[in-house]
């Protein structure tokens, strides 16, 4: 009788992601040498991705829905037109008509049986049937109709403005910021989603200065005495001192509204950098060097304000 060998068996795990410069036979078992929409799982292996759509702060097109509304037509219906209910004024934007069957999108409101349907205040059809969301029981009629909503959403989205490529994007608080560069290349923009689409982020401008001898309060309008440059003070942060020396006193002590600033030990010094100077009697406010006791120790203030330009 012939004696086959025993089976032998190996498992490999599925493991290490697409490596494209490993020759495949020196490649460790479980990596890939090609792949197409599929990315690791973070337990191990790998899955297929739920796959990606456009954006910029509109309705996503995966959640469009639409709406069929059995109609008796008796004018030209166009497909992207606004209709509208004569007597419930519900609107609803065509997506298309299948026979007896009208297809909507964005519908705001519910349509009667029986009113008319007007494009631009002209009659086009009668409704039979009141508008049902999402509601053709027919599966292929169902595809078709959620790709006609998708695409009506989709059209709206837009590219982050400007030109070349994206520079890099975040979200932060739920909402999305992308950096492009400008149509002309010459600098970089920040943009945010909006329920509108991308929408630019202005930045102000920072002065330095010193030799302050008054506070400067968020709003005021300031004007420069040579260039006649005028601009308005705006916040950009709440930071505080953390500590400060009362000098009648002579020690470091908290102030009741305690936040978070810099101090350090430099040459001799201490030296504290904040962006907004806590409000105290012994104080000084603004920019200001002042001596402590002993002689040897000094503290030195440096304050900025993001300032906006006046137009």
């Amino acid at each position: 009788m012939l004696k086959l060998p025993p089976v032998q068996s190996a498992y490999y795990p599925m493991a290490g992601g697409l490596d494209l410069l490993t020759p495949a036979i020196a490649m460790n078992p479980g990596k890939l040498f090609d792949s197409q929409n599929y990315e690791p799982e973070i337990s191990g292996g790998y899955r297929r991705i739920d796959g990606y759509e456009r954006y910029d702060g509109r309705p996503s097109p995966s959640s469009a829905s639409y709406w069929i509304v059995d109609i008796e037509q008796t004018g030209t219906i166009t497909n992207g037109s606004t209709i509208t209910g004569a007597t419930s004024g519900a609107t609803g934007r065509v997506l298309g008509v299948f026979g007896s069957v009208l297809v909507l999108g964005r519908v705001v409101g519910d349509f009667d049986i029986g009113e008319d349907l007007q494009i631009s205040a002209v009659t086009v059809a009668v409704a039979n049937s009141q508008s049902l969301q999402d509601g053709s029981p027919i599966a292929a009629d169902d595809a078709e109709y959620t790709y006609l909503a998708s695409n009506d959403y989709r059209a709206d989205i837009l590219a982050v403005p400007g030109s070349g490529q994206i520079r890099g994007v975040w979200v932060y608080n739920d909402i999305t910021y992308a950096f492009r560069d400008n149509v002309g290349g010459t600098a970089g923009n920040m943009w945010k989603s909006s329920a509108g689409g991308w929408v630019q982020i202005t930045f102000g401008n920072e002065i330095q200065f010193s030799g302050a001898v008054a506070q400067i309060f968020d709003g005021c309008a300031i004007r420069g005495a040579t260039g006649g440059g005028t601009s308005i003070v705006t916040p950009t942060m709440d930071i505080r001192w953390r500590r400060h020396f009362d000098h009648q006193r002579h020690h470091w002590h908290i102030p009741e509204r305690r936040r978070t600033a810099r101090w350090w030990r430099q040459e001799g010094r201490q030296r504290i950098t904040c962006h907004r100077y806590y409000s105290s009697s012994r104080w000084p406010t603004g920019v200001r060097e002042r001596q402590l006791h002993g002689g040897s120790q000094w503290l030195e203030g440096l304050w900025s304000r993001w300032c906006k330009p006046r137009i």
